[in-house]
């Protein structure tokens, strides 16, 4: 069986971030001498006339010609294949519940060995309806094709009419031979030797002399038809999913008892952690199930800001969220399992250690994770500094526990972070409007009032020209001064095309 998910880079974007749902989406990247061009975009972008292989700006000037408001303006994206990959390795560790066998055809196909698999589920239609069923509840649009070989699937499930194609046994060729040639996986140089020869479908390409063919298209085209036709054997390559690292217990009688729950959390953590430091791993995230004799179960998640081994830190956090949990009485089972894990860092010990203290950065992280967990993680946050010239604009705030763990190891900063030093750390979130006073009208300031005060300029650097791209919709233009007054209050002015001044910041 093969299931094609067509435009995947954006349907996963679309799971991953559901708030870009009903987005124009359009992905970039990088090709190279041709530079950054359109990889995939959504039909409603391609209505407006952006297409795959459009140079990005030749589809940002479009997006700005339909003068639509924000909200309604395609989304541009650069396009992540590691994270369509790592995508559709999730799908295929799901997936498992149909098949003991499944792969990856990348870009966006999985394989799946339904030998003996049909009966199971009332028969090998009623397989594939309850996967594409399963597959449209997670929000995923799949097309299907069941048959013996895997060419033949890939090629139905690319080129068929039908949605869900099940080709009965020994009747593939038949099913193949309408299909264009491009349905043999071929790449675009034998594509296009066999459009010059003016051989379109398959059907044409069976009837050449086999002889003929390695000679005429080459050894790659006769081996892709053997393997859509059967004659060639062809194995799917499993995808190997680890196995979640988890414990659990089920009482006979009901527990009632809140500190007999926290004894048993306790005994199943130390238990993970046993297995995960066997490894030299350590947990960053660790989900609870309680299950209860009626009613639905009580879940919650924990999560650390380094990967830890320590039961008793863990059980610390699983004590800060049990005091803020409602749990009914009865409790029949707990299960633990670990969401997520990482390999602990090795340090060496040095003989002259000049650098950070450890054990301060461990209580840190430490501390971070209690907060975090008992606040919840969107109330701890930190600046991360964006590539952004406008400059109330250039910094995001992000939960501590969603950045790359210890603040050493995190991505360095922007190319832009060099300017930090000439911009004040105080700005105002709106501008604020003032009159100045300048010897020439298009002149440095000396003397400006604000707040009902006068400020007299002794010094001034600038002006430093800031302006956005025509590409973000209004654009943005202004000058910046950094003045000094004579009661050394230093601040960071900007006059707009219109002449306007305002005040944006302060420096310390």
């Amino acid at each position: 069986m093969c299931a094609w998910f067509p435009n995947w880079p954006l349907q996963r974007i679309r799971y991953a971030q559901p708030e870009h749902k009903r987005r124009t989406i359009v992905l970039f990247a990088d090709t190279g001498r041709t530079g950054l061009q359109v990889v995939a975009c959504c039909p409603s972008a391609a209505e407006r006339g952006i297409v795959p292989g459009m140079p990005l700006a030749e589809a940002e000037g479009i997006a700005q010609a339909a003068r639509r408001p924000p909200s309604k303006a395609p989304l541009f994206l650069p396009h992540q294949p590691e994270d369509d990959l790592s995508g559709l390795q999730g799908l295929a560790g799901w997936c498992g519940r149909f098949s003991p066998v499944v792969g990856i055809e990348e870009p966006d196909s999985l394989l799946l060995d339904l030998s003996g698999c049909g009966p199971l589920f009332g028969g090998e239609r009623r397989l594939s309806m309850r996967l594409a069923h399963a597959l449209a509840r997670w929000g995923f649009s799949a097309r299907t094709a069941i048959t013996e070989t895997i060419g033949a699937a890939w090629a139905l499930a690319h080129f068929a009419e039908d949605r869900l194609t099940v080709i009965p046994p020994r009747e593939h060729e038949a099913a193949l031979r309408p299909l264009p040639t491009q349905a043999l996986r071929l790449p675009a140089t034998a594509t296009e030797i066999l459009e010059e020869l003016d051989i379109r479908r398959i059907e044409q390409l069976l009837a050449l002399p086999r002889s003929s063919l390695i000679s005429r298209v080459g050894p790659e085209v006769l081996q892709r038809l053997d393997q859509a036709l059967g004659i060639t054997d062809e194995r799917i390559t499993p995808v190997r999913t680890p196995e979640p690292v988890q414990a659990s217990e089920q009482f006979e009688h009901p527990l009632r008892d809140r500190k007999a729950l926290e004894i048993v959390l306790r005994r199943l953590v130390e238990r993970i952690t046993e297995t995960t430091g066997r490894n030299q791993q350590g947990i960053q995230r660790l989900e609870i199930h309680i299950a209860h004799p009626a009613g639905p179960p009580t879940n919650f998640t924990i999560g650390t800001l380094r990967p830890s081994r320590s039961a008793a830190h863990l059980m610390e956090l699983i004590e800060t969220r049990l005091e803020q949990t409602p749990i009914p009485e009865e409790i029949c089972g707990v299960r633990v399992e670990a969401a997520a894990i990482a390999v602990l860092e090795a340090h060496q010990n040095q003989l002259f250690d000049t650098g950070g203290n450890p054990a301060a950065a461990r209580e840190l992280a430490r501390l971070i994770d209690r907060i975090s967990n008992r606040l919840g993680k969107q109330q701890v946050v930190r600046a991360q500094l964006c590539p952004e010239a406008q400059p109330e604009l250039s910094v995001r705030w992000e939960p501590v526990l969603d950045s790359f763990g210890d603040p050493a190891d995190r991505p360095p900063a922007p190319p832009h972070s060099w300017l930090a030093s000439c911009r004040p750390l105080r700005l105002r979130t709106t501008p604020l409007a003032v009159q100045v006073i300048s010897v020439v009208p298009q002149g440095p300031p000396i003397r400006f009032f604000s707040e009902g005060a006068v400020h007299t300029v002794a010094r001034c650097w600038g002006p430093e020209r800031i302006e956005t791209g025509w590409w973000r919709g209004k654009p943005i233009r202004r000058d910046y001064y950094r003045v000094e007054t004579r009661s050394g209050r230093h601040c960071w002015l900007f006059r707009t095309p219109s002449g306007g001044w305002f005040l944006h910041g302060e420096f310390e």
